[in-house]
Formats: structure tokens, sequence, C-alpha cells
């Protein structure tokens, strides 16, 4: 199966994420099969594509951490 280079770029960030192209194709309202289309080069959506290549740029969520000065029990008294 050809895919394109979007399409290997996407992959690799589902994986890095835990996603599928079905949760994916839910996060962009469509359906998995033009999902795929697109990502294998069989079908052509300008917006979705678009879309796709702004979700691959974007960095990767990271997880907040609460700093030390709001850990329960620390007083800060207003100063950090």
């Amino acid at each position: 199966m050809k895919t394109t280079q979007l399409g290997r770029k996407v992959k690799i960030k589902l994986i890095e994420l835990g996603m599928t192209q079905r949760d994916l194709a839910k996060k962009f309202n469509t359906s998995p099969q033009n999902l795929n289309g697109v990502l294998t080069g069989t079908s052509s959506s300008l917006q979705l594509e678009e879309a796709l290549t702004d979700w691959v740029r974007k960095p990767k969520s990271k997880k907040r951490t609460s700093s030390k000065s709001n850990k329960p029990g620390r007083k800060t008294n207003g100063r950090k």
C-alpha cells in the first residue's frame, strides 16, 4: 500500500500518542475511509490535508506537573 509523506508523519504521531486512525478521523470529523484515502493519496481533501499538516507539526502535549510552590501543605506567603 502506498503512503504519502504526510501519511507517514501522521502514522508516526498516531503511534506516539497511542491513537488509531479511527480516533483521528473522529477528531477531524471525517470518516476513517476518507482519512485513509488522504493518507495513502487515493483521495484528496485540501482542507483535511492542511488540518493534518498542522496537527503533525503541533508539539506533543506534555503532562502538566505541579511546581514545588503549588504542592499541598507548602506555604508560599505569596512569594516565589
